[in-house]
Formats: C-alpha cells, sequence, structure tokens
C-alpha cells in the first residue's frame, strides 16, 4: 500500500511539474491536460484520474515552487555584528533571492495569473513576505541582546522594504528588453534598504531610533 501511495504522489509530482513548464508559457484555459500528458509520456486519463479540475493542478504544479523559495528564507541568519550588519545581512539573502529565476517566475505568475488565483498572493504573503520580517526581526533582536540592548522594528517596514525591492528587481525583469541589474545598481539598492530599516530600529528600553 505504502509503494502505490508513493508511486502515485510521484506520478502527482512529474504531472505538476511539467504543468508548470507549460503554465508559464501560457495561462492554464489555453493548456489542454493533453498537452501535459504527452510532456511526460503518459495517458491524458492518467492526468484526469489524479486532479479534481484545472485549479487544483495549477495549484499543485505552483506550490512547489513556492516551497522551494520558502525553504531558501527558512533557516535563520547568522548573527554577526551590529545591528546594521545584521540588517545588511538580511537584506543579501532577499536580494538573492529576488533576482534568481525561480522568483522571477513566481512573481511573473502573480503578475499574470493573480486575479484569477488570488491564493497566489495570500500564499506567497504566509509563506515569503511574513517569514522574511520574521526573520529580520529575530537578527535584529539578536544583535541587540549582543549589544546588551533591546531591540526592535516598527512593524510593516520590513514587508515594505521587501515589496520595494521585488518590484525594483523581480518584476522590474519581467518587461520586455529589461537589462539586469549591474553591480552598482544592486549594491545601491541594498544600501538604500538597509537604510530604510536601520533608520526603522529602535532602543525598546528608550523607545528612541537607535543611532549609527
Amino acid at each position: 500500500m505504502a509503494t502505490r501511495a508513493s508511486e502515485r504522489e510521484r506520478r502527482r509530482a512529474d504531472i505538476a511539474g511539467a504543468a508548470l513548464a507549460l503554465f508559464l508559457k501560457r495561462p492554464v484555459a489555453h493548456v489542454p491536460l493533453r498537452e501535459i500528458a504527452e510532456a511526460i509520456g503518459v495517458d491524458f486519463f492518467v492526468v484526469y484520474r489524479q486532479f479534481a479540475d484545472r485549479d487544483q493542478l495549477y495549484r499543485s504544479a505552483v506550490t512547489p515552487l513556492i516551497d522551494r523559495l520558502a525553504a531558501q528564507l527558512a533557516a535563520p541568519s547568522p548573527t554577526i555584528g551590529s545591528v546594521r550588519e545584521a540588517i545588511a545581512a538580511n537584506i543579501r539573502d532577499l536580494t538573492d533571492l529576488l533576482r534568481g529565476s525561480a522568483y522571477r517566475d513566481l512573481a511573473y505568475l502573480r503578475l499574470r495569473d493573480g486575479a484569477l488565483q488570488p491564493w497566489l498572493d495570500r500564499t506567497h504573503r504566509a509563506a515569503i513576505v511574513r517569514p522574511f520580517e520574521r526573520r529580520l526581526e529575530s537578527a535584529i533582536r539578536r544583535a541587540g541582546d549582543a549589544a546588551g540592548l533591546t531591540i526592535g522594528i516598527r512593524p510593516g517596514v520590513g514587508g515594505k522594504v521587501f515589496r520595494w525591492l521585488e518590484g525594483a528587481i523581480a518584476a522590474a525583469g519581467l518587461f520586455p528588453g529589461a537589462e539586469p541589474l549591474t553591480r552598482d545598481e544592486l549594491d545601491a539598492l541594498r544600501q538604500t534598504a538597509v537604510a530604510r530599516l536601520f533608520a526603522a530600529t529602535y532602543a525598546i528600553e528608550l523607545a528612541e531610533t537607535v543611532a549609527a
């Protein structure tokens, strides 16, 4: 029984992977199930029996992509030096994520399909944006602890900086003819993001903005 169940899961994963490649080329309504079946060399009815409808197949295809991206931010950032350095380390990790082809694929799907698949933005927020905010808050707190201070950051600022960087890096790369960011441009974005976040930190005991 376990072998049969694992075989079914493997087949579903194969189908979902083939479907994602096609969904990145065309909207779900324009991807016949037969074409997905042909992509992995199975009968049409194999695909038909595995998924209740196209929306379920779409969700099964895109969710592993979101999970892979979420995993990149799952590990806590290293505890290094000052609050500013902790913020900078998190921003480097975030910009590396946003520059990757997997994140651009997700950004494209959200832009194209978000109106018909509203769960995309909800899941993106829950699985990627909010964990980044928690990771950042934790790194700032640990850096403050090392200095004998209790450091916080104003609520919502991490999410705003995430969305700003997403627009400047991932979303901007979706337009036809878009040129990759130069090293100097990327460094400037990172420095601006770090400055915005650092300006939003404060020592809780004093309720004052932390000085540089």
